[in-house]
């Protein structure tokens, strides 16, 4: 049975998720220098990269090569490695390459900050539309309508399941995942801005890592192979992201701007 207290609490999470980097943008612009520009670039990259080329990639791989499908749907750890691979190589590879040619260098911290609110936000608005349109034909479904809507009989059992004995908590999950999730992109916006700024690519590789290793544990949970609730995971997650921020910014040392064009020095 879907409850109202449970499309209450995906409101909730669509509004936290569809807000949440307006208000980061705002309560830091008078702290420190956000350019719009490196906000919008940061939108731009994370499109280009996640929504259309690592999601081309994944289109390819799980659906339409009969042989890759096969073997990912054998082999749950050999996807949750690809996945959480994939994701980090992708995104950092493009915060990379976006704050070293693209972005505008402000003193301080303001370029990768500006940089981690767009590509955070841009997470956030897909993410947050999502649970916001299962939101609404949850309350279809509760209330009869969603049979005049003609949708996909799989995608309607999908979704019923899904809600189905959902609470309040379990509805703000996707929230909370939002605000963790949040931080972590900025802490490696200033990581990767280190690698921009220092010219070594040790920091480069550290986010890469790190993302990897934040994103693993959610696609073995993806396959069941993790033996924890939801509430658990995001838990955790909310702690990596303060410990991990905290960091990461008493790390990154202050600079004016990013070096010119050129290559990446090893790091002894």
């Amino acid at each position: 049975m879907i409850t109202n207290e449970t499309l209450i609490g995906l409101s909730l999470s669509a509004l936290v998720a569809l807000a949440l980097p307006f208000i980061v943008f705002f309560a830091l612009r008078r702290r420190m220098e956000l350019r719009l520009r490196n906000v919008f670039i940061g939108v731009g990259v994370f499109v280009a990269m996640v929504v259309v080329l690592e999601s081309a990639m994944h289109y390819y791989l799980l659906s339409a090569n009969p042989t890759t499908k096969a073997w990912f749907d054998a082999h749950a750890i050999g996807f949750a490695l690809y996945a959480a691979l994939a994701a980090a190589l992708f995104e950092e590879t493009g915060r990379y390459v976006a704050m070293r040619y693209l972005a505008k260098a402000v003193p301080g911290n303001g370029t990768p900050v500006a940089y981690g609110i767009g590509h955070a936000g841009a997470e956030c608005a897909l993410i947050g539309l999502n649970i916001g349109v299962v939101a609404v034909l949850g309350y279809l479904m509760m209330t009869g309508q969603a049979d005049s809507l003609h949708l996909d009989a799989a995608t309607t059992a999908k979704i019923r399941e899904g809600l189905t004995g959902a609470s309040f908590m379990s509805g703000l999950f996707g929230g909370f995942e939002r605000i963790s999730a949040f931080v972590l992109q900025v802490g490696l916006s200033l990581l990767v801005w280190e690698a921009v700024r220092a010219r070594r690519i040790v920091f480069y590789l550290a986010a890469v890592a790190f993302h990897f290793a934040f994103d693993f544990p959610a696609a073995l949970a993806q396959k069941k192979l993790l033996p924890l609730t939801g509430g658990e995971i995001e838990a955790g997650y909310a702690l990596l992201a303060v410990l991990v921020l905290v960091a990461i910014w008493a790390f990154a040392r202050p600079g004016t701007e990013a070096p010119a064009p050129g290559t990446l020095r090893h790091s002894s």
